[in-house]
């Protein structure tokens, strides 16, 4: 084994230990609100993500990572929370941090270009109104993380991932975005299958979109 990998063995085991005898009776939570940007109304069923991160000692530099997402959903009121605490025990991981990176309501984007779209975790949510390719361009824009856990510990994203890539299939106007949205459901079915047998079903798909492209 090597030294690093004893390193982390160790003081993770000691770390478990110590967590065993001491853990929060109250958890920190992070709250927070989504609101339409016109009329300041509270936007129900919105999905909220968030990602944790830190940095890996991992000589001879520290690495940012992402080691935990979590996703939910508003209520009546907007209203959504998550608990800070990740259940990741591992002692390399250093300077962690936890934040919303994504919310999504279909017909809905977040205008990260507008001033005042965060305010004290209160966070705006702008309708759309322009053509269906810029609908599509929003949506494509989105950055789920999905990188941060294995596929079978991620499955949590898969309400939303499915959301995502039914709105992005209804507005793809050309076959140019009707192929791009092909990366939703990719990420769908890495969760649904695993990401060997994702991958070649996507390919399938791009070889008849190849095809039907060529006959043309």
């Amino acid at each position: 084994m090597r030294t690093l990998d004893k390193q982390r063995a160790f003081i993770g085991f000691a770390f478990t230990v110590a967590m065993m005898t001491f853990v929060p009776a109250t958890a920190w939570s992070y709250e927070g609100r989504v609101v339409d940007i016109d009329t300041g109304k509270p936007i129900e069923g919105a999905y909220v993500v968030a990602a944790w991160r830190g940095s890996l000692i991992s000589p001879p530099e520290r690495v940012s990572v992402c080691f935990h997402v979590n996703v939910t959903m508003t209520d009546k009121e907007g209203k959504f929370s998550f608990s800070d605490w990740s259940g990741n025990f591992d002692p390399l991981i250093v300077n962690r941090r936890m934040q919303p990176d994504v919310f999504y309501k279909a017909g809905y984007y977040w205008d990260l270009s507008k001033p005042f779209t965060t305010i004290n975790n209160t966070f705006v949510l702008t309708p759309h109104r322009g053509t269906p390719e810029e609908r599509f361009e929003q949506i494509n824009g989105l950055r789920v993380p999905t990188n941060c856990e294995k596929p079978r510990d991620g499955k949590k994203l898969l309400p939303l991932l499915k959301e995502v890539f039914a709105e992005a299939s209804a507005v793809a106007a050309s076959p140019s975005q009707k192929a791009a949205a092909d990366k939703w459901l990719f990420s769908v079915e890495v969760y649904e299958f695993d990401f060997l047998t994702a991958s070649d079903r996507q390919s399938e798909r791009r070889k008849k979109y190849l095809e039907r492209k060529r006959i043309k």
